[in-house]
């Protein structure tokens, strides 16, 4: 088990590091853009920026953002500091402020979250567990979105990991909504990943998934 909490600390550098915080200056940044399978649906195209940057005393700053052609739109600056340190898992906790699109509109926005965390070995190959949960109130709207996550990540080699997202998410007085996610992501240099995946939902088209991670 600390073999593989070890491996995961290694990869946290080319990944979204969850609790594990960053050292400080270290910086991490995500590039996707999700595509509906449909010609038709070609406004559903959403993209996504996610940035980190470790501080000292295990602080890490972000910034969540992301957009689509229907008018959805979200951007979030956030601080996380772990509160929890086990033998294998770490939580923290987070607050994000920012702007926030809704089923009623959007607005200026406020979004405490949890993330948990651990490393995991299956078929002896090292891997990770991670659980997020969030929930985004927009106060001058009167509604919340409640969004909770879980990922499951395994590194088969150096340059080749694969990794399963399931996402459940509901606004106040709404439907709900959940997604699959199986996902690949292939290491081009020590800096830069190519990542693919597609995202499975009862509620939606099927997506496309691809972008990019750097780590500098």
């Amino acid at each position: 088990m600390l073999y593989s909490l070890m491996v995961f600390l290694a990869l946290a550098p080319v990944l979204r590091a969850g609790p594990w915080p960053r050292a400080p200056g270290e910086q991490f940044t995500s590039i996707t853009v999700e595509a509906p399978t449909s010609a038709t649906a070609v406004n559903q195209v959403y993209g996504a920026l996610y940035f980190e940057r470790g501080l000292p005393r295990e602080w890490t700053l972000g910034l969540d953002s992301g957009a689509d052609g229907l008018g959805y739109q979200k951007s979030y600056a956030f601080l996380r500091r772990p509160f929890f340190s086990g033998r294998s898992s770490r939580a923290a906790i987070e607050l994000g402020v920012g702007y926030q699109s809704s089923a009623r509109g959007h607005g200026f926005a406020i979004r405490p979250a949890l993330t948990w965390g651990r490393g995991l070995e299956v078929v002896n190959k090292p891997g990770w567990l991670t659980l997020d949960g969030s929930a985004a109130h927009i106060p001058f709207l009167e509604t919340t979105i409640f969004k909770i996550e879980a990922t499951a990540g395994l590194s088969w080699t150096d340059a080749f990991k694969t990794f399963l997202q399931a996402t459940y998410e509901q606004e106040t007085g709404r439907p709900a909504f959940s997604s699959i996610t199986p996902s690949a992501a292939v290491q081009v240099s020590d800096s830069f990943h190519l990542i693919g995946g597609v995202i499975l939902s009862k509620e939606q088209k099927t997506k496309v998934k691809f972008g990019v991670w750097m780590s500098f």
